[in-house]
């Protein structure tokens, strides 16, 4: 195709997505619009493209994805359609099958009922591929698959999850109620990115979309105003700030910019003054016995948070806390024991794999500080066995090629 012609084609979609009042949260369209160009034009970015594609097909080999396919433990008040986990650190008593569960911190039970929390991931990384992959190809017919797979996700009334997660992260024998199970609901906000690029490319059914909204409205809702909300809202460490950044993540799909704004001052005043002490060290990640990789899990939910705060102009990265120091000296702090885990000394029960640091992605990009951006190339890499694993986010595979592309711009 005319070279010429491209470039009005890709302006013209660009015009288009902006027309719908659209943002992303995550990723910057015009840098995203260059790649597909680059992709298209001169087959820049194969790698990546062809692994969104092996995770996309599998995705239209697997789907429909539900939770509603497993049976969990019984609960009282819990139904079909309710997502549950058991806390992952909390063990049965050897002999008692009555007795409450006790916590190994850092020791996954491997016997936990784990189902609905795969299913989600699977969920999740199906449908991130099918959407960046039909967007960087033009291949529509990957987009409109995605239709089916979320309105059995989140829309028709006999497979949809309920828009809570009162039943996740429980403890056996001990307690049906706490709000630390909220975590597990991180991919769901992270997924509010490919459904916005569904719909600024008009890949996303009305019906489909509308459904979405009602269901990341009423999960809104459930997570600022319920017991369970509130309880995992006022916890300091991690949990807190991923909590931040869900509300923040459906604000921004819902279009409540002042609940952004109320959400830039409470991570400033209640996570970032309490969290980092004035050595950029993290106290309630480093008291924990994989004290390395909740300290990298704090600072990269952070970073997610910290990408929609500045697209709504809130500059948290340079915001100096009660000890004097901001995130930035957090990140330089953590880079010697990113580079080499094994420097790290304090308590670290497991290895930690260093090659999938989106902290450093989203806040090189976010900072535009090539240094961050180098690191990340540099020990980002994964096997292609790799990427059916649960652990594994899509997401890396997006800022692989994003990253590519602006040192590709950088070194000019």
């Amino acid at each position: 195709m005319n070279k010429i012609i491209l470039k009005i084609i890709f302006a013209s979609i660009f015009l288009i997505s902006l027309s719908f009042g659209q943002t992303l949260n995550l990723f910057d369209y015009s840098t995203l619009e260059k790649i597909k160009e680059s992709y298209i034009e001169n087959g820049n970015y194969q790698k990546e493209i062809d692994n969104l594609n092996m995770l996309a097909n599998i995705a239209l080999k697997e789907a429909p994805y539900t939770i509603t396919k497993y049976s969990a433990p019984k609960i009282e008040g819990a139904s079909v359609n309710d997502y549950y986990s058991d806390s992952p650190y909390w063990w049965p008593v050897e002999g008692d099958s009555l007795a409450p569960y006790i916590r190994k911190d850092g020791e996954r039970n491997p016997d936990r009922f784990m189902n609905h929390k795969n299913e989600l991931a699977k969920f999740y990384k199906g449908l991130f591929a099918l959407a960046f992959y039909s967007y960087f190809t033009n291949n529509m017919d990957y987009g409109k698959q995605a239709n089916n797979i979320l309105r059995v996700w989140f829309i028709d009334e006999a497979t949809k999850m309920n828009p809570n997660l009162k039943y996740s992260q429980l403890i056996r024998n001990k307690t049906n109620r706490r709000g630390v199970g909220i975590i597990d609901g991180r991919r769901l906000a992270v997924l509010t990115e490919a459904i916005i690029l569904l719909k600024m490319n008009n890949q996303l059914e009305e019906d489909v979309y509308s459904g979405i909204q009602k269901w990341y409205a009423d999960f809104f809702i459930w997570l600022t105003t319920s017991y369970y909300g509130l309880d995992e809202m006022n916890r300091g460490n991690n949990h807190g700030t991923w909590w931040t950044y869900q509300v923040a993540s459906l604000s921004s799909i819902l279009k409540n910019t002042d609940m952004i704004v109320k959400l830039g001052e409470h991570s400033k005043h209640f996570l970032l003054d309490n969290q980092i002490d004035e050595n950029a060290r993290q106290p309630l990640e480093e008291e924990r016995t994989r004290s390395l990789s909740y300290s990298i899990f704090n600072l990269t939910a952070h970073s997610f948070l910290n990408s929609i705060l500045l697209k709504n102009n809130i500059d948290n990265w340079n915001y100096i806390n009660e000890n004097g120091v901001t995130l930035i000296n957090v990140i330089d702090y953590l880079i010697p024991f990113v580079k080499e885990p094994s420097s790290w000394k304090i308590k670290q029960i497991k290895s930690i794999d260093n090659s999938g640091m989106l902290f450093l992605a989203l806040a090189g990009l976010e900072l535009n500080n090539i240094k961050y951006l180098k690191l990340y190339d540099e020990l980002s890499n994964y096997e292609e066995s790799e990427l059916n694993k649960s652990t594994f986010d899509p997401i890396q595979i997006v800022l692989d090629s994003i990253v590519k592309f602006k040192i590709n711009e950088y070194e000019k």
